[in-house]
């Protein structure tokens, strides 16, 4: 449902959540999740929802914001990140957020995405509710000055250079780029050194003072320190203000068809596809959607993927559907030395086609069903990855329709996988996997991504 899985901390997080809710005897689903979260909005904006738990002694503390990674203007791609790092740095108060981590054993996490950003600490559960409030107070009340901006920029570099080479990554950024004409999602979330180099102390206060603010925020927590991490949020304020609107980013209206080069060379190639699904706002649909990709993309299950695998053993492989508020993309990414990029192609378009051309059978259907929602339940076992899971659909705008909701047998996403037919979902497939998709590939020679120039017209 994300860019990415980070990897859970904590694997006996779920099992041992489930454990506490089969141990509250006779209380109904709701009751039961509003015994182990706390979740509301505070009267300066900032929204917040703590899921308590776990078997880990740890908390997942995550502030999410809803902002372009551009600039309200587009002008400055990369400043999200810079300003995130700079934060993250800032020991101009005291010790920085990364001197808390690090002192407490944790560690900050710091994740942008075209729009959406967020600033992360896992700690031991005991100081969870300290470092929430050093948290608050460094991210809405910064005191930032140039030893953070030049700190922030030798990381941001090192990240913009290690970007390059991330395949997944950079396929990703190439392919919204071809998708997508304007907006946050048409530009690098790394910016480029000329744009990095040109950006200024004045420029990130700015850009602070409008996207991270309290109303653009939420803070997504879990663990066993969640109680403690409530009572920060309860006692400590923030600047008013409202919501500042994100900037829309429009899809090409159809892409230009794509001849695959003859692959002789032994060089490293890579090739991704991108189909564009729907907005966050048709629940259902999107997550069919998200049932498609499981179906199909899912490493080491998924049909599409596994039919890559057998065409191409060498090749790493990257799919899923990223839901979006508007709208959601169905991204796949090949790379690796050798990699015969039609025969990849031509692996991954078949699967595809399967489903665009007929049903599941009603057996297949229940037992897909059956592996989507435990594949599901399986990628939140830990605090971070619950943390995240609560922080994307706030920022895609859809904070009570998460699949966090589905351990408590409650919820948006919950009513929408359980409404799923074999109908339904073929329906969407055709709808939204027949166009032909956007395509991105290496270049024969080697060296940076290109990508192919979709036919000019927005929708």
């Amino acid at each position: 449902m994300t860019y990415s899985s980070r990897g859970a901390l904590a694997a006996l997080f779920f099992s041992t959540l489930l454990l506490a809710v089969a141990q509250i005897p006779a209380v109904a689903a709701g009751d039961t999740a509003s015994q182990l979260t706390q979740s509301g909005q505070r009267p300066d904006g900032l929204t917040y929802r703590i899921i308590g738990g776990g078997a880990s002694p740890t908390e997942a503390i995550e502030i999410w914001f809803r902002c372009p990674a551009d600039g309200y203007d587009g002008s400055r791609p990369g400043i999200a990140r810079l300003a995130a790092l700079a934060i993250a740095d800032d020991n101009r108060g005291g010790a920085s957020l990364r001197d808390i981590a690090n002192a407490s054993g944790g560690e900050v996490a710091i994740q942008v995405f075209p729009a959406a950003t967020e600033i992360g600490i896992v700690v031991p559960a005991y100081l969870a509710g300290a470092v929430q409030d050093a948290m608050l107070t460094r991210i809405f009340h910064p005191s930032l000055g140039d030893d953070a901006i030049k700190s922030a920029k030798l990381r941001m570099a090192e990240q913009l250079s290690l970007a390059g080479v991330e395949p997944d990554i950079y396929l990703r950024e190439r392919l919204f780029a071809s998708i997508f004409a304007n907006g946050p999602y048409r530009d690098s979330t790394f910016g480029t050194a000329a744009t990095l180099d040109k950006m200024s102390l004045t420029d990130v206060q700015e850009y602070i003072a409008d996207a991270f603010r309290p109303a653009n925020a939420i803070v997504a927590s879990a663990g066993l320190g969640s109680m403690d991490v409530y009572g920060a949020i309860a006692t400590s304020s923030a600047t008013t203000g409202q919501s500042q609107p994100l900037p829309h980013s429009s899809v090409r209206t159809s892409f230009e068809p794509v001849v695959l080069p003859v692959d002789s060379s032994t060089s490293v190639r890579a090739v991704a596809l991108g189909w564009v699904g729907p907005p966050i706002s048709d629940q259902r649909a999107a997550t069919a959607m998200d049932f498609l990709s499981d179906y199909l993309m899912r490493d080491g299950y998924g049909t599409a993927a596994l039919a890559l695998a057998k065409a191409q053993p060498e090749s790493e492989f990257d799919g899923q559907f990223i839901t979006l508020q508007d709208p959601g993309i169905m991204f796949v990414g090949m790379w690796g030395t050798g990699l015969d990029r039609r025969g990849a192609v031509s692996a991954i378009r078949a699967a595809v086609q399967r489903v665009v051309d007929a049903p599941l059978s009603d057996a297949d259907f229940a037992r897909a069903s059956i592996a989507f929602q435990t594949h599901l339940l399986h990628d939140m076992d830990g605090p971070q990855p619950v943390a995240d899971n609560v922080g994307w659909y706030f920022a895609q705008g859809a904070t009570a329709y998460t699949p966090v909701d589905m351990i408590f047998g409650t919820g948006g996403y919950e009513a929408a996988a359980r409404s799923l037919t074999p109908g339904f979902v073929h329906d969407i497939a055709r709808r939204y996997l027949s166009p032909e998709p956007a395509v991105v590939t290496s270049p024969d020679t080697g060296g940076s991504i290109a990508w192919i120039a979709p036919k000019q017209g927005d929708r």
